[in-house]
């Protein structure tokens, strides 16, 4: 189903709105409808929350009142390695990857996940959503925002220990 992670070991998750990378190998679920998220943190306040996951088939990042997203459809039961970065410096501020390829970016939005971490795998703060039927692979999350090279070199690595 999910898992709320306690706080005291994941005090090394990225706060605020320093950079960020969070890249997830996984097996889509057969139903995608609605937000269903792979790992998702922050509070419940409005632009306060960073994760990675998707909205009715979109890969988000979901910030909470509001989405970041690409406009690459994704499949349903479907193997898949995917990230997103978070930059507050960069234009755009996030940057999304499928299988290691940068996407379409739409309503690129500021962000701050503030002090309150939560991190949940497989459904949203809350919780709420979850995964479905989707499979959970691996998740790696880094305090930077990796290069595309960089992002490449882990979607490979991940897709290839599956």
């Amino acid at each position: 189903n999910y898992m709320t992670l306690n706080n005291s070991p994941y005090s090394v998750i990225p706060a605020g709105n320093s950079s960020r990378t969070i890249i997830a190998a996984v097996m889509t679920p057969s139903f995608m409808s609605g937000l269903q998220h792979i790992f998702h943190y922050g509070s419940h306040a409005g632009q306060q929350a960073f994760g990675l996951g998707l909205d009715s088939g979109y890969l988000t990042n979901h910030y909470w009142f509001g989405t970041t997203y690409i406009t690459d459809a994704i499949n349903a039961s479907t193997f898949y390695v995917f990230g997103v970065k978070y930059n507050d410096m960069d234009s755009p501020r996030h940057k999304f990857t499928i299988d290691g390829v940068v996407g379409n970016i739409a309503n690129d939005q500021p962000m701050n996940t503030g002090t309150t971490y939560n991190p949940n795998i497989g459904t949203r703060i809350g919780p709420y959503e979850s995964w479905g039927d989707g499979r959970i692979h691996s998740i790696v999350v880094y305090d930077r925002d990796l290069s595309d090279v960089e992002i490449q070199q882990v979607s490979t690595y991940l897709a290839s220990q599956v």
